[in-house]
């Protein structure tokens, strides 16, 4: 009895994997050359196999008519193989008698004959006996035999089954029109018991034998059987020759087609594609010699490309597609870079290679856009504001149709900490989702905002990193974009300019826009004696709101106001939302000429200067100590705001660029 090594395997590759020996080639009719007849056995797998487990069995049916009395016999031919190691995508022979066998012009040399008697078939580990059904009709009468037709026909057709270790693996039926075989004779066939190998020893019920490979002919003239490619499933065709002279038999030899390489299959429609680290498949069909389940084996590629040979690396723990249509993955993060893959698709009830194929790589990009709004409206701070993503168009350069990569998603994240280098900081707050996609890849979903309270940042954010990842399903294309938060977010329409200057009983306004986005217009609000009022509404110079380029305004409102008036302008969207300028203030008519600081004292830090004429200015401010505080250079506002003072008494002096006249003045900041 053989010793069995069990071993555990961890999830590594290994070059040593399943392997599978199935039927590959069959000659059936020796009338003309009896030594002729032969069969052909094919490793289709990456390791080595020993024969010694393995037993191939026939099935017969004849009458003999002894003295007007006609006799039905039927039974098996039981093969058992000798100890062989069958080497990977090698081929065994096996022949009715010794010497040679001569096909299309080519002399063959079998690994054995079966007519050479017991001893002879290597060794006593072999053996050849005929299961005859006996005449009750349940059980077998069985004796050694040798000199016989082993590969014979039964009503016109020829059924052939492969065993390994007791456990059907492979069988062959010609003339058959589906893979099913409970309508063939033999399914009825009574139990085979105490069948004994090397191995096992083991019990044969025909009931469990209910599928098996198959041609659609198989009488007549037809006297052999290929493969179209090497242990490919639901390729055969018969040869329909009276014997082996210029047939397409190739015994020992690669069938027509050769090796299996991609992108050939049997009857089984798969695709497949690799997808970020993540190897996708999808079986839709396996026709009716590709019966399920199918068992999906990954292989590292690293022979010839697209082949299946000794060099690749099977990946353990293959998956199975038990009905269709089935998916499934296989993660390959820890691959190389650069790494080639191979998926073989074997039918477990057939034993065959019923497809084997090269995932495609996908690629393609993602056009996106996306900002930092403003979440409130009318408010002079910025702040809180929230990310708007967008995608436009996904365009997929090699891969699959672009409705299996969806939905796109749009993945936000924080990092609370960008200086630290590690992702421990980094913070998920949400995704938004892409599925209105049409088949050329243009996205119609629209924009989409981050506006859950959760997902918004504020001043305390300045500094802080914001992540957007979009990924098409399954990482297929993905795409990153990284931004700072800023002290202030980016507004709509960003002012480069605004000043408000009196000229007697009117007071001009002049402002200028950097860029503009989605911009209706600007509402010109005056202050005078506590309430703000709309004086005005200019339009966008640009026609849809938008512009990259610079833009000036000007604006000119009657205000006789003896008193400080102030100005601002109210930024207004095409949605309704609103943005606030920066204040401006002018003095009244009947203070012109002088320098006004307003409030006096202040209770905040803040003060604003009014300046008493047009031209460029130079303000500094001291403490009691004539330190200075701040300084402020070539201002040409007619105010300036004076921000973060602390308690105490201050001198301002002005200067005045062009004549050098200077105006001092003192104010007071007492925070409450």
């Amino acid at each position: 009895m053989k010793k069995f090594l069990l071993a555990f395997f961890s999830f590594c590759l290994v070059s040593a994997g399943q392997s599978q020996v199935v039927l590959n080639e069959l000659f059936t009719d020796p009338s003309t050359a009896e030594s002729n007849q032969y069969f052909e056995l094919y490793n289709t797998g990456n390791a080595a196999v020993n024969l010694n487990c393995f037993t191939i069995i026939s099935y017969y049916a004849f009458s003999t008519t002894d003295a007007g009395v006609t006799t039905n016999h039927s039974g098996f031919y039981v093969m058992d193989l000798p100890n062989f190691s069958l080497a990977p995508h090698a081929y065994f022979v096996a022949a009715a008698a010794g010497g040679t066998i001569s096909s299309g012009g080519k002399t063959y040399t079998p690994h054995f004959n079966w007519n050479a008697g017991v001893q002879a078939l290597y060794n006593s580990d072999a053996y050849l006996k005929n299961y005859e059904r006996n005449s009750s009709g349940n059980g077998y009468t069985v004796t050694d035999i040798s000199g016989i037709d082993f590969l014979t026909m039964h009503g016109g057709k020829y059924a052939v089954f492969l065993f390994d270790q007791g456990f059907y693996t492979n069988g062959f039926v010609s003339g058959l029109t589906t893979s099913s075989t409970t309508s063939e004779p033999f399914y009825a066939m009574p139990q085979m018991s105490n069948l004994r190998n090397p191995c096992f020893t083991y019990t044969i019920n025909w009931l469990n034998v209910s599928t098996a490979e198959f041609v659609n002919g198989g009488s007549g003239t037809v006297h052999g059987f290929y493969r179209g490619a090497n242990g490919l499933c639901g390729t055969w065709a018969p040869v329909a020759d009276a014997d082996l002279s210029g047939t397409a038999l190739t015994p020992a030899t690669a069938n027509p087609v050769g090796t299996v390489t991609m992108p050939q299959s049997g009857t089984l429609t798969a695709v497949q594609d690799v997808c970020s680290s993540t190897i996708r498949y999808t079986v839709s069909q396996t026709g009716d010699q590709g019966s399920l389940p199918v068992s999906v084996q990954l292989y590292y590629d690293k022979g010839t490309i697209g082949t299946l040979d000794n060099a690749d690396a099977l990946r353990p723990n293959p998956g199975t597609v038990s009905e269709v249509p089935g998916s499934g993955t296989f993660d390959v993060s820890g691959a190389p870079a650069g790494q080639k893959f191979l998926l073989v698709y074997r039918s477990l009830p057939l034993g065959c290679i019923s497809a084997l194929a090269v995932p495609t790589v996908i690629s393609g990009s993602l056009q996106t856009a996306q900002s930092l709004q403003p979440a409130t409206a009318g408010s002079n701070s910025n702040y809180p504001s929230q990310v708007q993503v967008n995608v436009s168009e996904l365009t997929v350069a090699s891969g699959p149709e672009v409705a299996s990569l969806l939905p796109i998603e749009a993945r936000l994240y924080i990092d609370n900490d960008p200086g630290n280098g590690t992702a421990e900081d980094t913070v998920y707050l949400g995704s938004k989702y892409f599925t209105q996609v049409s088949n050329t890849g243009t996205v119609t979903d629209g924009e989409q905002v981050f506006n859950d309270p959760a997902q918004q940042f504020d001043a305390d954010d300045a500094g802080k990193m914001v992540y957007v990842v979009y990924n098409t399903a399954a990482a297929c294309i993905t795409s990153t974009v990284s931004f700072t938060l800023e002290t202030e977010t980016v507004l709509p329409v960003r002012f480069k300019l605004f000043t408000a200057t009196r000229k007697g009983d009117k007071v001009d306004l002049k402002w200028e826009t950097a860029t503009e986005l989605n911009n209706k217009g600007f509402y010109v609000q005056r202050r005078t004696e506590g309430e703000w009022k709309d004086v005005g509404f200019i339009f966008s110079q640009s026609q849809t709101g938008n512009s990259a380029s610079g833009l000036a305004y000007t604006f000119t409102d009657a205000n006789a106001y003896k008193g400080i008036s102030q100005y601002r302008i109210l930024q207004v969207d095409l949605d309704g939302t609103g943005h606030f300028s920066e204040t401006r203030a002018v003095q009244g008519s009947a203070t012109s000429g002088k320098l006004l600081l307003f409030p006096n004292p202040s209770a905040t830090g803040s003060v604003t200067l009014v300046f008493d004429s047009e031209g460029t200015k130079n303000v500094i401010v001291t403490n009691v100590s004539g330190r200075i505080i701040q300084q402020h250079r070539s201002i040409t506002a007619g105010s300036l705001n004076l921000t973060n003072l602390g308690s105490g008494f201050y001198t301002v002096q002005v200067s005045d660029a062009a004549t050098g006249s200077t105006t001092i003045d003192k104010f007071i900041v007492r925070k409450l």
